[in-house]
């Protein structure tokens, strides 16, 4: 099945991402209900309802419904960085080697970056297990991943 992404919705989740990398938006700020996104970021409600889906499968908002809910901000943890990171490796057909190559990089980049490059080879790490996990359940007969 093909899913088109809505361009609009990609920026809106681009933005709020930016925020939170950027700490313009702190962990377990509120953003506002819907109504108030759909007028800040003025787009649809369709619109910005895909865009924070696509912001809370990446772990960079929780939406709470009901009273005192909303959008609040949240830094993704490791798991959610290495599980994206993981299903994009996957998606782009990458085997063990090319994770390992990308390891080695990446530790490279983040000692010379003054960065924890144990904290970045870990998450590398749960990208590989998560890799690893959807190629075995892919490979098992009759099983749906």
């Amino acid at each position: 099945m093909l899913v088109r992404m809505n361009r609009r919705a990609t920026d809106i989740a681009r933005e709020v991402r930016a925020g939170v990398a950027e700490g313009e938006l702190g962990e377990g700020e509120w953003l506002g209900g819907e109504r108030d996104l759909v007028e800040s970021f003025q787009a649809s409600r369709a619109t910005v309802r895909e865009a924070l889906r696509m912001l809370e499968a990446d772990g960079y908002v929780t939406v709470r419904r009901g009273p005192g809910g909303g959008v609040f901000a949240r830094r993704p943890t490791r798991s959610d960085l290495a599980g994206a990171l993981g299903a994009h490796l996957g998606l782009a057909g990458a085997g063990a080697a090319e994770v390992a190559a990308a390891a080695s990089l990446v530790g490279a980049l983040a000692t010379a970056r003054g960065l924890d490059r144990n904290r970045a080879l870990r998450v590398l790490s749960e990208a590989m297990s998560v890799l690893t996990e959807s190629a075995a359940a892919a490979a098992r007969p009759g099983q749906v991943a």
